[in-house]
């Protein structure tokens, strides 16, 4: 592993040299929602306002090639409002090809996770897909450590790469190794995406995730590999998202092997009535948990088989502000379906 810090380290003094002045370049934005929800579930509140998170975004130019990137999230809880540092990056550009980072990030494993990150205006539908929701042990949301990335042009293909090391999954696996790794295994991520000049709107690609999962109840761990795969098309005439997930986990304790997968396809279409006002849309998601497996089974956030349907409309009544009406029905396996119906106003600032 010091072999890996000296690599990191020894990147990032190449890429540094000898620096231009520092300068003063600080920008900020931020997003934030509010819904009125309403379910039938036979536990939780049954209806009700929701807000959602407010979150700040930091810009800075540290010199030309230099720049540094924040996200701060204040999430709403029946205990007032949690801070979080959702992403800290310091990023130097080397040029298209070459670009490396280090800091917290929001794990590239996902197209989604990199695509929308917490502002839900960005996003066409009201909440995130159950693989890649927040606070999941699903997938890893965020990832602490140093990453390289870069886009290469070749024959009318945009190819974009990223690779990284660092803190795999913490104690809780829902959340990130912030103050460091809790076993000497650092988790290691590789992603490629393809897009062509002749249909940009298209991307397709895929991502590989190695690390060794912590089961907190009695200390032992799990071999994790993560393959993702997804295929997008995203002109708003159509849009079209559609991700796979496959995680295999190799138990140490038991000598079993487990396979659990997960997916989810949204398809939208903008109007073209009142300038492009509405746009309807839909997603199925479905996840499958392995019965043998330990790390989701007996994780602190455990991870439910679900299936869900959803259907909406989203309404840009202002370029900053989105109007979402959504239906839902979902079930976990072994409990009935649930209705739910969602109005949402999100905003960006």
């Amino acid at each position: 592993m010091k072999w890996t810090c000296l690599a990191v380290g020894a990147v990032w003094l190449l890429a540094l040299g000898p620096g231009s002045p520092a300068r003063a370049d600080l920008r900020f934005g931020g997003f934030t929602d509010y819904s009125y929800f309403a379910t039938d579930a036979d536990s939780g509140p049954s209806s009700g306002i929701r807000e959602g998170q407010f979150v700040l975004h930091l810009n800075s130019a540290l010199s030309d090639r230099l720049a540094f990137f924040g996200e701060i999230t204040w999430s709403p809880s029946d205990h007032g409002f949690g801070t979080e540092i959702e992403r800290s990056i310091l990023t130097y550009r080397h040029n298209d090809a070459f670009k490396p980072s280090v800091g917290r990030y929001h794990t590239p494993v996902s197209w989604w996770n990199v695509a929308f990150h917490h502002g839900a205006w960005l996003q066409t539908s009201v909440d995130r897909p159950i693989p890649v929701k927040f606070g999941s042990s699903f997938t890893p949301v965020h990832f602490v450590g140093a990453m390289v990335d870069g886009t290469v042009f070749p024959a009318g293909l945009n190819v974009s790469y990223t690779g990284g090391v660092g803190n795999g999954r913490g104690e809780n696996v829902a959340r990130a190794g912030d103050a460091g790794d809790v076993n000497e295994h650092r988790a290691t991520i590789v992603r490629l995406q393809l897009r062509p000049d002749a249909l940009y709107s298209l991307q397709a690609g895929g991502a590989l995730y190695l690390d060794r999962f912590p089961i907190e109840a009695d200390g032992s761990e799990l071999d994790e590999t993560m393959l993702s795969a997804f295929v997008v098309y995203t002109s708003e005439t159509p849009e079209l998202l559609a991700e796979f997930f496959f995680i295999r986990h190799e138990d140490d304790v038991t000598g079993q092997t487990s396979e659990s997968t997960s997916y989810y396809v949204q398809l939208g279409y903008r109007l073209p009535w009142r300038h492009g006002l509405c746009k309807p849309y839909g997603r199925v998601e479905n996840m499958d948990i392995s019965d043998t497996d330990r790390g989701f089974m007996e994780a602190e956030s455990a991870v439910p088989d679900l299936r869900r349907y959803l259907a909406g409309i989203r309404l840009d009544v202002a370029a900053p502000v989105a109007v979402k009406l959504e239906g839902r029905r979902s079930r976990e396996r072994n409990f009935d379906w649930v209705n739910e119906f969602f109005t949402s106003v999100s905003l960006v600032f």
